[in-house]
């Protein structure tokens, strides 16, 4: 199975997310992966999303 790619899980995320989120960037949360996956806690709402999502991934130890 191909892992999936931080940028390419960024935009997946932007994608589900944009609608109900309306001032999300894909560039905050590409920073925002980058915070996390350096070790920083998810900020908002978003980034609670996102620290599911690099989990399930396997890109950040759960």
């Amino acid at each position: 199975m191909e892992k999936i790619t931080v940028d390419e899980l960024v935009e997946a995320l932007y994608l589900d997310l944009k609608e109900s989120y309306s001032s999300l960037t894909r560039e905050w949360l590409k920073a925002e992966a980058e915070k996390q996956l350096a070790g920083a806690s998810p900020t908002g709402g978003p980034g609670m999303f996102l620290k599911n999502y690099l989990e399930k991934a396997d890109l950040l130890p759960s």
